[in-house]
Formats: structure tokens, sequence, C-alpha cells
């Protein structure tokens, strides 16, 4: 499941160790962190994530051109698999103030789990209608930092945590078994979160269904006819 983790753009060093704790356990969990590499919490979320192989999804502020120098350093986390770097504006398109808070409603809105910790950011600025109270994903709020802003998301329905274990823990109620759980002792799909299994009869309906939603791999539809099906 995608986690977007914002907040502050100075935070205080508290704040900050809580944001790279949480974003190394959820790394370390499998979790997809998806951000707008902000400076300060978001950025060290997202670098924080990489670091630990973590997957990671970044909405820029500008155009992918501009960036051009940047993504030369990410190519290595980019050709592995573990970078998407998206941008929704014109290729050339400079930064400016309102590109800057849009991407960031973009990343919240693309992830399944919105953790905030000591934000600048109003609820009305990062989710639309700017209510946080939404069945299947979760919205959190550090405890740590008392102000008006944080208050706001507390009223909108945002749930507070007091550290990084106390936030891993509510993900995971939420979520379910963490993937990493899951590849450690050989956990059930049906504890996966958004996972709905599909039973087939036979290697014909696997192939049909399969095919639905693309081109089938002569090798995989292969594979299912060689299969014994008689006792599944």
């Amino acid at each position: 499941p995608g986690v977007c983790l914002l907040g502050a753009d100075e935070p205080t060093p508290q704040a900050q160790g809580v944001a790279s704790r949480l974003a190394e356990t959820l790394a370390t969990d499998r979790h997809h962190l998806i951000g707008g590499y902000a400076q300060g919490v978001d950025r060290t979320a997202l670098d924080v994530a990489r670091g630990n192989m973590g997957r990671v999804t970044m909405v820029l502020p500008v155009g992918i051109r501009v960036f051009t120098r940047v993504l030369a350093a990410l190519q290595g986390d980019i050709q592995a698999g573990r970078l998407l770097v998206l941008s929704p504006y014109a290729p050339d398109a400079p930064l400016s103030d309102a590109a800057a808070a849009a991407r960031l409603t973009l990343a919240a809105a693309l992830a399944d789990a919105l953790v905030l910790v000591a934000p600048s950011a109003t609820p009305s600025e990062l989710l639309i209608g700017g209510e946080a109270r939404e069945p299947g994903r979760g919205v959190w709020i550090w405890s740590g930092h008392d102000d008006p802003i944080s208050a706001m998301w507390r009223e909108a329905g945002a749930a507070p945590f007091e550290d990084a274990d106390d936030a891993r823990a509510q993900i995971t109620a939420l979520f379910g078994a963490r993937p990493a759980e899951l590849d450690k002792d050989g956990g059930s799909i049906d504890d996966l979160y958004g996972v709905e299994p599909i039973a087939f009869d036979d290697a014909d309906e696997a192939i049909e269904v399969l095919g639905r939603s693309g081109h089938v791999p002569d090798a995989l539809a292969r594979r299912l006819r060689e299969r014994d099906w008689t006792d599944d």
C-alpha cells in the first residue's frame, strides 16, 4: 500500500527523527512511499526509504526536463525499478508556489494512507473536501507537535500517533499483515490489502480471465495447461 509521509519544511530534530524512523520502518515493511520531494519531512522520508531499498514514487513540482540533473543522480534506483518519478506539468514547466502546492495534493491523493509530522498544510489544502474520514484510507497526525494546523487535522478526523512504532502499528492494523511478514513467514494471500482472489476451474478459464487485462504470454499459457487441475 502507498503511504504519503508529509510535514514541516523545517522540522525540529524530534520531528525529523520521527519521520526518519517511520520512513525506515515503512520501507522495511515493503510499503510504497509517495511524496513530492519537498524540503523537510517529505524529502527526508523519500531519501530514507530509498536508502533502505524501499519503493518510492516522487511527484515533481516542475516539468520533468527541469529535473534532468537530479534524475541523473537517481538513475540507479530508477533502473532497479524502485523509483518512479512523475510530473503532472509540461516538460519544461518552471517552479511556482501554486505548482509546488498542487503536487503535494496529488501525492496525498495517490496514497492509501497519509501520515503527517508537524504539517504546514491544512486539511483543505491537501485533501479534496478537507475531510480525513474516508473508508479504507488512513490519515494520521503526530501528537508531538501541538499547533493550530495539527489541531485542524485532528478536527478533520486524523488519528493521533505518538511515535514511529505507534504509527507502524496503526498502519498495519488498517492494511493487515505486512508484506515483509508474508514474504518471511509464508502468509496467506487473504492477508494482503486490496487483493481479491479469482478462482479458476481449468486452464482455459484461467487464460481467458487473465487475457481480459492484457496478453497472456505463451510460456504462462503452456504452464497452466500442463498443470494438474484435478485437485484444485
